[in-house]
């Protein structure tokens, strides 16, 4: 995720995102090779001599920008006695976005009462289940 944060903030060559992640080269480039095999980043050349690439997000990439936001809300609320929170800001108004989960269909928030569907692969058979992250009985 780490690396997929600093491509949204910008950053697509080598050496920025290794300067920015303080890792080591061999890891990153492991990471990013993963990253290009799974599709979020692509590959591109742009310089030959020496051989220089950069890793830019793809379409299913960019997907993956509200689940980082919602992250960078959970990381605000739980982590910030370790670091300054980071904002998603109006760049019209300057004022704080406030992040919320929605019926995309009719503007409702997403609460506990909304419920998954979901059919096994090898069955006919649809589960509903919650989504909560707590087991029956639990408060």
């Amino acid at each position: 995720m780490p690396i997929l944060r600093e491509a949204f903030h910008g950053h697509s060559r080598f050496d920025e995102f290794q300067i920015e992640l303080g890792i080591a080269t061999n890891t990153l480039t492991r990471r990013l090779a993963a990253m290009v095999d799974a599709g979020p980043l692509e590959k591109r050349l742009y310089g030959e001599k020496p051989l220089r690439h950069e890793y830019l997000l793809t379409a299913r990439g960019r997907d993956l920008r509200p689940v980082l936001l919602a992250l960078m809300c959970w990381g605000n609320k739980n982590e910030m006695r370790r670091r300054k929170p980071v904002r998603l800001v109006d760049t019209s108004t300057g004022e704080p976005v406030e992040l919320a989960m929605s019926d995309a269909r009719t503007g409702e928030p997403i609460g506990l009462e909304h419920r998954f569907l979901r059919q096994r692969s090898r069955s006919s058979r649809i589960e509903s289940f919650a989504f909560d992250g707590l087991f029956p009985n639990q408060e």
